[in-house]
């Protein structure tokens, strides 16, 4: 099937991971964050103000990663949120209930910074990994591989990252709050729950920074893979082809080069 003849395509498997990565743990803390605000910071009244401060700061960050991604590479930019967000959650598993409103805040607006990079430039790689697929098919699959990230997408979400809330909030007995009253968890629901806002996302963020790096998609792959595209498109021989070209077609597609682009002329629409 098209989704399945996807994953041959090694740029793609790599961004999907890095897409993963970042979507889940973002996830992972927007599902976390009132219970730490509220139980474990006992600052319940700031998870308006703290979600408020990450999205204005994703917003104003998303230029700054457009323009590393145009400079750099798309990979670059999404490592360089990456670590600003593993950062912030690393600042965050060091307030305490008497951490001031402002101290937190300011962390969330280090979050936010990193989310700006999560949230953008894995779909703003989609179109050079959809380039790659045309290498190895011949065929144009845009839509194919937009429809295959949106449903990765709300299978993670419905079926990993939101049951396991419940289930998890469950395991470390943590016991809500009913009507107006505040109820104390105990020391282990509490570490269990730092454990989870802080530990886990980090894990992600961390195998998320690990794809990144093996990315190797930039301005000149691209550009080489392109160019060879073209030259093949209008009835280049592949015994033609130079070193460097195939070098990175194979690099960027994962297979020989022989058995690249196996539609000769204009490519088709799947």
């Amino acid at each position: 099937t098209n989704f399945g003849s996807i994953f041959r395509n090694r740029s793609f498997r790599i961004h999907i991971l890095m897409y993963i990565a970042a979507y889940t743990s973002m996830d992972v803390v927007m599902a976390w964050l009132k219970f730490y605000l509220n139980d474990v910071l006992q600052k319940p009244g700031i998870l308006s103000t703290g979600l408020a401060v990450m999205i204005v700061c994703e917003l104003v960050m998303l230029p700054a990663y457009v323009a590393l991604a145009n400079k750099k590479s798309h990979g670059t930019a999404l490592i360089a949120g990456f670590v600003l967000w593993f950062a912030g959650m690393g600042l965050f598993a060091l307030h305490t209930p008497e951490s001031s409103t402002i101290a937190i805040l300011l962390n969330c607006a280090l979050i936010g910074a990193g989310l700006s990079a999560a949230v953008s430039i894995p779909w703003s790689i989609l179109p050079f990994v959809t380039d790659v697929d045309t290498l190895i098919t011949g065929k144009r699959r845009a839509g194919t591989y937009a429809g295959a990230m949106t449903l990765i997408r709300k299978l993670i979400q419905g079926l990993l990252v939101l049951p396991m809330l419940g289930l998890v909030l469950t395991l470390i007995e943590y016991q809500p709050a009913s009507g107006a009253e505040t109820v104390v968890q105990t020391a282990k629901t509490l570490g269990a729950m730092k454990l989870m806002f802080i530990a886990s996302p980090m894990i992600v963020i961390a195998l998320g920074i690990a794809a990144s790096m093996r990315l190797a998609i930039n301005k000149k792959t691209h550009r080489i893979m392109m160019d060879e595209i073209e030259r093949l498109e209008k009835g280049g021989r592949k015994e033609d082809a130079s070193s460097e070209a195939i070098e990175i077609c194979e690099r960027l597609s994962g297979h020989p080069y022989e058995s690249l682009m196996p539609l000769q002329g204009a490519p088709k629409r799947a």
